[in-house]
């Protein structure tokens, strides 16, 4: 956009508006003259970018005190495989696999997503049984392949 070379225009006018007034000894019309080209400048860097034009949009908009209607954020819907479906009451085991698997230094994320996995095909396993599908879980396939 041509916002610096504007920027540049107006303030070589306002050296030479400043200068004249001084020399005719007229300072009141210098000051209001300012005060414009700088509420102007002002506007003009508010509204140079779609983002600020929204944002300046919005907030009239509140400030007449209209209800601004916002999109919800739009999320992907994860599969059943991605997030296994696990009660809120998480057993003692699934608890105890999450906490060894944060130990070893996954996230908690994925952490809670592999003991989820091996809680769903062991659910009534012991912890060393659901810790192992876990780490196999949390092991990348190029490794499973080669160990299998």
């Amino acid at each position: 956009m041509l916002l610096k070379p504007f920027t540049a225009y107006v303030a070589g006018v306002a050296t030479v508006a400043f200068a004249h007034s001084c020399a005719s000894g007229e300072p009141g019309k210098l000051g209001f003259g300012l005060g414009v080209v700088t509420a102007f400048l002002l506007l003009a860097w508010l509204l140079a970018s779609q983002d600020r034009q929204q944002r300046a949009g919005k907030f009239l908009l509140r400030l007449s005190g209209a209800k601004v209607n916002t999109p919800a954020p739009v999320t992907r819907e994860k599969t059943a495989q991605e997030k296994p479906q696990i009660r809120k009451d998480d057993s003692p085991v699934f608890t105890d696999v999450v906490l060894a698997l944060r130990g070893m230094g996954a996230d908690k994320s994925r952490a809670r997503w592999a003991a989820g996995q091996a809680t769903m095909r062991l659910p009534d396993g012991t912890f060393d049984e659901v810790f192992k599908l876990a780490v196999q879980a949390l092991r990348p396939l190029s490794s499973r392949s080669a160990s299998a």
